[in-house]
């Protein structure tokens, strides 16, 4: 039996309201393509050019946000939107594939200098500090300055990183997981 949360639709409602009477005009013109995401508790919102940037500056603020994120200037919530696989249309992300086939293999993936200077500092520099306190969370290291960011989250992670270094080509690793456990070990990461 599904449940329908009431509380999360009418903290929805309240954040397209907003949107539309107080905030729609005024950013239109100020911030025409950007998003907006709003905590349609507190009615407190972050404009940014990018949606995972604007969520994760709000939480920081509201841990307990009820979200809604809007384009501006087109008016789209964008928690409602169904996610597709570009790759089948008219299939729902996470449907089955009939068409998989369990031989198939990804590609090796080569390790660039900077991948492989950012683990060698973890490894050298941070390991033998980090794994007894912060197991199972991830590190995000800016590879030509070593600053680094480490959080249960990659994407909060990596938010804070590039607050710090906007340019910053960045390193994802997992704190004392090994490589056949995370899949992603060493490569670089782009937020925006």
């Amino acid at each position: 039996m599904t449940t329908k949360d009431h509380a999360r639709d009418a903290a929805v409602q309240r954040a397209q309201d907003f949107y539309s009477s107080e905030l729609s005009q005024k950013l239109e013109s100020a911030a025409p393509g950007k998003y907006v995401v709003i905590d349609g508790n507190s009615l407190d919102y972050e404009v940014d050019a990018s949606m995972i940037v604007a969520t994760v500056h709000l939480q920081d603020r509201q841990p307990d946000a009820r979200i809604a994120v809007f384009k501006i200037a087109d008016d789209i919530n964008w928690l409602t939107r169904p996610r597709r696989d570009a790759s089948r249309p008219g299939r729902a992300v996470g449907e089955f594939n009939e068409d998989f086939d369990e031989r198939d293999t990804p590609p090796e993936i080569s390790r660039s200098p900077a991948s492989l200077e950012a683990e060698n500092f973890y490894n050298t520099e941070l390991r033998a500090q980090l794994e007894p306190v912060h197991t199972g969370k991830y590190i995000l290291i800016a590879g030509e300055t070593h600053d680094y960011e480490i959080d249960a989250d990659p994407i909060v992670a990596g938010v804070h990183l590039l607050d710090r270094q906007p340019d910053a080509e960045m390193f994802m690793f997992c704190i004392g997981c090994d490589g056949g456990q995370f899949a992603l070990h060493g490569l670089p990461i782009s937020i925006k």
